[in-house]
């Protein structure tokens, strides 16, 4: 889509389109990380309330066991996309351990193309992919074995 605006040199409408471009591409590629987030983060939210329900596929249960670190982290990964605005202004403050705003500034929401960026936290988003990959197949084959 081509800006026009009276006024504006050939120059500075084309910075304008590149920089539209640019911001295109990367509310998308949050847009798709976030929805990644809230997926694994619900996904493990489940497996332990399936797992109960499911008393008989041990294998549900073993699994989310073992994926505590996996869940917290999505959950974590989750929790600064959705309130990045208000700890870019006082940090994060409700939970540990306490980041303040000038470290969680430092590095708020880069992403590199595998890692996000949290103030000092960093965040390998093909692991939270894959760990949660992983977990669905292993559910996957216990029902079908077992129902």
């Amino acid at each position: 889509m081509a800006i026009t605006a009276p006024g504006l040199g050939e120059e500075k409408l084309e910075l304008m389109s590149l920089t539209l471009a640019s911001l295109e591409t990367t509310l998308r590629m949050s847009s798709e990380m976030h929805a990644l987030f809230v997926f694994a983060d619900a996904f493990w939210d489940n497996l332990k309330p399936l797992g109960a329900a499911l008393p008989g596929i041990p294998e549900i249960t073993l699994t989310s066991d073992h994926a505590r670190d996996d869940a917290v982290l999505a959950r974590t990964v989750r929790d600064h996309v959705e309130h990045i605005a208000e700890r870019i202004v006082e940090g994060r403050q409700k939970r540990n351990p306490k980041m303040n705003a000038e470290t969680f500034r430092k590095a708020s929401g880069g992403f590199d193309g595998r890692t996000a960026y949290f103030g000092d936290e960093e965040f390998d988003v093909v692991a939270i992919r894959d760990a949660v990959a992983a977990a669905e197949e292993t559910v996957r084959g216990a029902l079908q074995m077992h129902l």
